[in-house]
């Protein structure tokens, strides 16, 4: 299957709109599934809003001594892991404050500021949530707001485990040369193979001038597989900002290198529904911009694929492949591919 196709079945088979492999549901609890056995957590929050209840009590009676006690007491309970999603530290941001802005603070001045805001929060919203009533809950739904922000190492344990489902699993060996005669094996050259990877491009005299380009990155996988080299840059997103249009612009310049050797290929997977929008939402001019500029790369360098899950899966998988040009019809009914199974793997 040629690259235009590959990017066609992409598109008939676009990216779910929440993938399993980025589900943070069962091993993000902070909070005990027993509400009669409060964690170190829960217990932390719970002296936070004491208090604080505390602290109202003494406003206007000049109280200082016992003001700093209990202030410093807060400071102390806001060490544990997690109060950044109490109710409490959540209102900073409303006096444009954050939490890590607040732990770069001297030791000293801490006590004056959680004293301050304290006094502002009694004045805004303790009473307001006490009416409504204080609930740990709201320590797991903040966690949950910011769980997005937690990728982590799961969009490469999916590439991995799509990897695996074809026998091609991870390079175990340490000599280098070993690996170009080892089939079916991935190196991850952006973690534990930088080394490898370089000895890679040396030896195979290849330019890799979309490294040199982009701060000397390094692409998140090389793969031995079907008697070929698929250099690969893995983006997981799901919609257009600032730093995610830097990213895309970087797996499509990825599209836009080529090397002399005909068994080395540079693949964009874009990973999440960013892919629906930027292929299936026609009237978005932003989108079409980058979907003519995939297109012309995909053209000019027939050896390279851009693709979704079901693209890379079918491209990993035994199938077949083109590396050459080909003419795509805008009729979808036209489509055809060329004597292969179209079901997603």
């Amino acid at each position: 299957m040629t690259n235009l196709e590959l990017l066609e079945y992409c598109k008939k088979n676009p990216e779910p709109f929440f993938d399993a492999y980025y589900s943070k549901n069962a091993q993000e609890l902070i909070i005990n599934r027993d509400k009669d056995a409060p964690n170190s957590l829960q217990r932390a929050n719970a002296l936070v809003r004491r208090n604080i209840t505390a602290l109202e009590a003494l406003i206007g009676k000049e109280e200082h001594a016992a003001e700093l006690k209990l202030a410093e007491e807060i400071v102390d309970a806001l060490k544990t892991n997690g109060i950044n999603y109490s109710e409490f530290t959540s209102y900073w941001a409303v006096n444009d404050v954050s939490f890590s802005i607040y732990r770069q603070l001297r030791a000293e001045d801490r006590t004056r500021f959680v004293l301050e805001m304290a006094k502002s929060y009694i004045k805004s919203r303790h009473a307001l949530y006490s009416a409504h009533g204080y609930s740990d809950t709201t320590l797991q739904v903040q966690a949950d707001s910011f769980a997005h922000k937690r990728s982590g190492g799961q969009g490469q344990e999916k590439v991995l485990d799509i990897l695996r489902k074809f026998e091609i699993i991870p390079y175990q060996q340490t000599s280098r040369g070993d690996f170009e005669t080892t089939t079916n094996t991935v190196i991850l050259p952006d973690s534990d193979a930088r080394t490898l990877f370089d000895s890679f491009l040396s030896r195979r005299k290849l330019s890799f001038r979309w490294g040199p380009s982009h701060e000397n990155k390094r692409p998140d996988f090389l793969i031995h597989a079907k008697k070929q080299f698929w250099i690969v840059e893995h983006k997981h997103m799901k919609e257009f900002g600032g730093g995610q249009n830097k990213q895309i612009t970087e797996i499509i310049d990825f599209l836009a290198q080529a090397e002399d050797c005909q068994d080395i290929h540079y693949v964009s997977f874009l990973d999440g529904i960013l892919f629906n929008r930027i292929f299936l939402d026609r009237g978005d001019e932003k989108a079409k911009a980058q979907r003519n500029s995939i297109a012309n790369k995909l053209e000019m360098h027939p050896g390279n694929y851009f693709v979704n899950t079901a693209g890379f899966r079918y491209l990993m998988s035994p199938h077949e492949f083109v590396s050459t040009p080909t003419t795509i019809s805008d009729d979808p009914a036209e489509y055809r591919l060329r004597g292969t199974n179209t079901r997603t793997q």
